[in-house]
């Protein structure tokens, strides 16, 4: 029993000497980001310094117009007539906006924006 272990404990530490010992693997990892992109977003608008608009209609006919600025992280909405500007939350994943009253997200299309702790739009794509 002590062999099976002291072998699977003395590949484990060689695996794990050898992974890191290898400098060509670390060279792979490595990335760099290409701040001029063009990928699009998506709704097919370009990334970048330009504005991304976005119209959800939900399933009681409301609409919600969202215009995003991706460079300096804020989103303007206009939901039943009353202009509504957010700052942008950072997410691993999905989209948040928050300001002191809304909170807009968007993740797997989708579309929720509270007012004050209260669902008043909601849509899924």
């Amino acid at each position: 029993m002590k062999t099976k272990a002291l072998s699977i404990a003395a590949i484990a530490v060689t695996l794990a000497v050898s992974s890191c010992s290898n400098p060509q693997k670390t060279q792979e990892v490595k990335t760099t980001v290409d701040t001029t992109s063009t990928s699009l977003t998506d709704n097919g608008q370009p990334k970048g310094d330009t504005l991304v608009v976005d119209t959800t209609i939900n399933s009681e006919g409301k609409k919600l117009i969202s215009t995003f600025d991706n460079v300096k992280g804020i989103a303007t909405l206009n939901f039943n007539g009353e202009k509504i500007d957010l700052v942008e939350d950072k997410m691993a994943s999905g989209v948040k906006y928050h300001n002191e009253h809304y909170i807009y997200t968007n993740w797997h299309g989708e579309t929720e924006l509270t007012k004050d702790g209260k669902v008043v739009f909601k849509s899924k794509k």
